[in-house]
């Protein structure tokens, strides 16, 4: 809802160094500092951009293996919890993905198990929710036509601004990744720190006794989707404070 800051709070949050952050939702957030804590959040963002420079291809690479294991291990969660015959397949998959992403030095290698596997996940949860979602429709563009793919943008967006105000405060960079490239606009330690938790923001249940349109797939109207979304996308930013 709607705050007002008066001008006394602010001048003593400047002067005790006390962060304040200022966003519009959907849009960059803006923090104001006092002299010192600028000071400081300057030094930080200058020792995260030397230790990024001082990275090699091979250290990069494993920096961004560890990344795309961790997210593996939670869509591993996932297919163990819903396990359907046939599914060892895909958990095969993964250990061989799991296996080459420990001992590549390449960051390309890297992105290509991640890419690689992402498909097959998305194959195996289409089957799963009776291809109520097109997948590869939000694989070439992001689109979301479908609802199941409209609740994982809703929650993939709270956990991207979550992740970013907590960038931010920490003074780092929010476009210098390992995994993820900025490319001018895109903010790429966001999406590196966000990958792991992606798997958290499932939106389809079992056995909810909401609407079900097809076996096992629950896709609820009105108030209630907008509850659902919600559920989503809070277990994605919470399973991301969990971690600490």
């Amino acid at each position: 809802g709607h705050c007002t800051l008066s001008t006394p709070l602010i001048e003593a949050c400047v002067r005790h160094n006390i962060p304040l952050m200022l966003a519009i939702p959907g849009q960059t957030p803006v923090i104001i500092l006092g002299q010192e804590g600028e000071a400081r959040r300057y030094r930080r963002l200058a020792l995260h951009h030397t230790a990024l420079a001082k990275l090699d291809e091979a250290m990069r690479a494993r920096l961004a293996a560890r990344i795309v294991e961790a997210k593996l291990r939670g869509y591993a969660v996932v297919v163990r919890q819903r396990y359907q015959a046939g599914d060892h397949v895909l958990l095969a998959n993964l250990e061989r993905a799991m296996k080459s992403l420990a001992q590549t030095e390449r960051l390309a290698i890297v992105r290509g198990w991640e890419g690689w596997f992402a498909r097959q996940y998305h194959r195996w949860l289409g089957r799963h929710t009776h291809e109520l979602a097109d997948f590869t429709q939000r694989r070439h563009r992001g689109e979301a036509r479908d609802p199941i793919n409209a609740m994982l943008n809703y929650g993939y967006a709270l956990l991207r601004q979550r992740v970013g105000v907590a960038v931010r405060l920490a003074g780092l960079d929010p476009y210098l990744g390992v995994l993820h490239e900025a490319n001018g606009r895109h903010e790429a330690l966001v999406s590196d720190i966000m990958e792991p938790y992606r798997r958290g923001s499932a939106p389809w249940r079992r056995g909810s006794g909401e609407a079900f349109t097809a076996p096992g797939v629950c896709l609820p109207k009105g108030g209630a989707r907008r509850q659902a979304c919600a559920v989503a996308s809070s277990q994605c930013v919470c399973s991301w404070r969990a971690s600490g």
